[in-house]
């Protein structure tokens, strides 16, 4: 079984996640030194002490040396000194509760070991490690289960993987979907029917997303915040990103947030079989209906991710002439909450309501709160690939 490469997808998500704390931190770390004068400036702040006034004082300093004293050069880099600070925070919490006595203090280490490790890979490799370690030590833990499973990158056994997660959760179509990705990645059909038929059946669909995030941001919030980051410059990024003033609770949303899309997994390289593509050769009738199935759960799961792949993916099997509009229906009310929801400013705890509540509730409550629900009745998308979905007619080239 292979995988996208973790350390990639984490760079990735790090970018997309504001290059926040310690993610600003890797990214810096890994500039060419031919990109900008304002590199080395960068490079010379990191090697620098780690309080806060004085990083800030010579990070301004060695900008200007530079000839790179912009507004922009300042806020990165003070932005960079509270990165190298919360990250030194982070260990020493981390130091402080010592060795894990049972499953659940094993999460809590193995999640600061995460945050602390971004910086290089051989940090991130150990630190994947230590879930496999754990999940071994308390094998019939769920959480750890499924945390080894989403941490298991270069050099980890995933097909050993997967099948522990089997062990331990069999009646939960999410992990019969993992067996499916696998079994594809394998080119093993005989598997994928069998995890098909399995995740079709399963008692529940779980698909674990947010466990993560409300893990990690209950972390955070024991960590102090170190003074470098409430400084008028390192608050900088974060305040364009947010659309607004922002509040120490955004900086730690943003954190766990990067790492609940680094490392939770969905389970959809396997189900994107499902899909109705010229390309691919039709399902046996069968797995059309298996497929089926399985989507209609997935349609229901919390995550705008989940329901507009799943949605999608049923428009080109269903068949019914009723629910087929209904589909369609339910595609474009996704389509506009998709519209309505994302941009600035971003609205306060939104991340937490996200995970707690469902994303798709919460971007619906939002849309209400606002007066955009429900759509207008005449409203399609603009791209069109989705407003052919939404009408039935033939897919652009």
């Amino acid at each position: 079984m292979t995988k996208p490469n973790r350390w990639l997808r984490w760079i990735a998500v790090a970018l997309v996640a504001l290059a926040f704390l310690a993610i600003v931190a890797w990214r810096n770390e890994h500039d060419s030194p031919r990109d900008s004068p304002a590199t080395a400036s960068r490079t010379a702040v990191d090697a620098q002490s780690s309080s806060s006034g004085s990083s800030i004082a010579e990070a301004t300093s060695a900008a200007h040396a530079n000839g790179t004293e912009t507004v922009a050069d300042i806020s990165e880099l003070a932005e960079q000194a509270c990165n190298r600070d919360y990250r030194q925070n982070l260990r020493d919490y981390r130091d402080r509760l010592g060795p894990a006595r049972n499953a659940d203090e094993a999460v809590d280490r193995l999640m600061l070991d995460s945050l602390a490790a971004v910086g290089t890979q051989e940090a991130l490799v150990a630190s994947d490690r230590g879930y496999r370690a754990a999940r071994e030590r308390w094998p019939n833990d769920l959480e750890l289960s499924w945390l080894a499973f989403n941490h298991c990158g270069d050099g980890c056994d995933q097909d050993a993987e997967v099948r522990h997660l089997l062990s331990v959760d069999p009646d939960n179509a999410a992990a019969w979907m993992a067996a499916m990705s696998a079994a594809r990645s394998d080119r093993d059909e005989a598997g994928f029917a069998y995890a098909l038929q399995r995740a079709a059946n399963a008692k529940i669909y779980d698909s674990r997303m947010g466990v993560i995030f409300l893990h990690v941001r209950t972390l955070l919030a024991r960590v102090p915040v170190p003074d470098s980051c409430r400084t008028p410059q390192s608050l900088g990024g974060l305040r364009r990103d947010v659309g607004r003033e922002p509040a120490n609770d955004d900086r730690l949303d943003i954190m766990a947030f990067a790492m609940e899309s680094a490392f939770a997994t969905t389970g959809f390289q396997g189900l994107s079989r499902c899909a109705s593509r010229p390309t691919t050769p039709p399902l046996p009738a069968t797995q059309r209906k298996q497929c089926v199935a399985l989507l209609s759960r997935v349609a229901q799961g919390d995550t705008i991710l989940e329901q507009q792949a799943a949605t999608n993916w049923l428009l080109g099997l269903e068949t019914d002439p009723a629910r087929l509009a209904s589909l369609r229906e339910r595609y474009r009310q996704l389509q506009w909450l998709k519209a309505v929801t994302f941009g600035k400013p971003l609205p306060e705890h939104y991340a937490t309501r996200v995970w707690s509540q469902g994303e798709v509730n919460t971007m619906q409550a939002l849309a209400m709160e606002r007066g955009q629900w429900p759509p207008p009745s005449d409203w399609l998308p603009d791209d069109a690939r989705s407003r052919a979905l939404i009408t039935g007619e033939p897919p652009p080239p």
